[in-house]
């Protein structure tokens, strides 16, 4: 299992977001909440005897809540989620999370659609075998 479908399944058992979950952006007229992430960089990391397995990716993660209260609490259920993750294989077969960096951009009131917005920046070395 690579680490973007590994990290979707976890992000998915957030409860509070009812499985809406996207990669890049969230289909038209979804309602809040909703998270959005992507992949915004991906090194691979090498060795005098060339490339090895160790990846390190940067993902931008986008949390829409309808209102600010809601937000927050997904906001701190979602930090714990990634914070977890650190030292542990996904899945059975997924990577293994070697370090992690949680970062927040910080939150906004988006006057259209009428929504909260946090965003947050996840950088994490793993490899895949």
């Amino acid at each position: 299992m690579t680490f973007d479908k590994a990290l979707r399944l976890k992000l998915k058992k957030i409860k509070e977001l009812n499985n809406k979950v996207y990669p890049v952006i969230a289909p038209e007229g979804v309602r809040p909440p909703f998270l959005v992430y992507r992949k915004s960089r991906s090194k691979l990391s090498k060795d005098l005897s060339g490339i090895i397995n160790d990846i390190e990716s940067t993902y931008e993660l986008v949390l829409i809540a309808d209102d600010y209260s809601n937000l927050d609490l997904i906001s701190e259920l979602l930090k714990r989620k990634l914070t977890g993750l650190l030292f542990k294989r996904l899945g059975e077969t997924g990577p293994r999370i070697e370090n992690l960096d949680l970062e927040e951009l910080g939150q906004e009131y988006i006057y259209q659609p009428n929504a909260y917005k946090s965003s947050l920046l996840l950088t994490v070395n793993y490899k895949e075998e």
